[in-house]
């Protein structure tokens, strides 16, 4: 049975390493003990993507964007989101044209200059479909 008293135990047991490492048996590992070898559901991926876009919802919360992050539209905010999972806030935060076209709230604006970019270079459909949704807020 599944308690919070085991996962306590298992956690002081394996102990937690946040980057890959081979165990005793020269097994990647990572985490609490988790062989890589081994993958990951889709139920277990999901719940990670899930939390990353937590944890960058509220690292844009908290960064110089704040403000204009908390009042884009559900469109934008998705749209800003998707691009910081590909590329992480601190490359997000790059985009300053873009960023000032969704503070005035210039949402076409705002997907040009995401437009306008190595990202969407290296990734054009993808960019374009973020666009439209900048777009479409």
């Amino acid at each position: 049975m599944l308690t919070d008293e085991l996962v306590e135990e298992i956690k002081r047991e394996e102990g937690f390493v946040p980057v890959v490492y081979l165990d005793a048996r020269s097994k990647k590992t990572i985490g609490y003990g988790t062989l890589l070898e081994d993958g990951i559901s889709e139920a277990e991926a999901e719940l990670l993507l899930r939390h990353r876009l937590s944890l960058m919802g509220r690292e844009l919360e908290n960064s110089r964007v704040g403000e204009v992050y908390e009042n884009l539209r559900p469109g934008a905010r998705r749209a800003v989101l998707n691009m910081a999972y590909n590329m992480g806030v601190p490359n997000l935060l790059g985009f300053r044209k873009m960023w000032a076209a969704l503070a005035e709230g210039d949402y076409a604006r705002a997907a040009s200059e995401a437009l306008d970019s190595v990202y969407a270079r290296d990734l054009p459909a993808r960019a374009g479909r973020v666009a439209d949704s900048m777009r479409s807020a």
